[in-house]
């Protein structure tokens, strides 16, 4: 199955469902190449690029928000590379809150680990603590 392309903004991605909004085809390698659509920098969601409302990008990360900023300058027919004070700004913010994101899943991972050495038997926890000591052979 293909990947589903979404203007994430608009109301009508469902009109292109597995279609880029450009070529009204599968998404191909050409789609990404010329740019109809591409994966969101912070969540790897596929979005069209070259949105008809709202502004466009991805639904959890807009441009708006400062991500994917870049292909909001391919949209606009502006270097990638061509950014004001505020694009700067929007992209110091989104940077922050991915690394923000990123944390709170790594203490969700520390927190469900946590959880299963506790439901361990007596057995398991001294087995794993002579493995954690490297005393623990076959």
């Amino acid at each position: 199955m293909a990947p589903i392309p979404r203007n994430d903004q608009d109301e009508d991605s469902n009109n292109y469902n597995h279609h880029c909004g450009l070529c009204n085809g599968a998404p191909s390698k050409r789609c990404f190449k010329q740019n109809h659509v591409a994966y969101c920098e912070a969540c790897g969601d596929i979005f069209t690029v070259k949105s008809s409302k709202c502004g466009g990008g991805c639904l959890k990360h807009p441009y708006a928000k400062g991500y994917n900023l870049s292909y909001k300058k391919i949209k606009s027919k502006m270097p990638a590379d061509d950014r004001t004070d505020y694009d700067l700004q929007l992209e110091v913010e989104a940077r922050e809150q991915m690394k923000a994101d990123a944390a709170k899943r790594e203490q969700l991972a520390a927190n469900e680990a946590a959880k299963k050495q506790q439901q361990l038997t007596s057995k398991q926890k001294k087995k794993l603590r002579l493995v954690q000591k490297g005393k623990w052979c076959n």
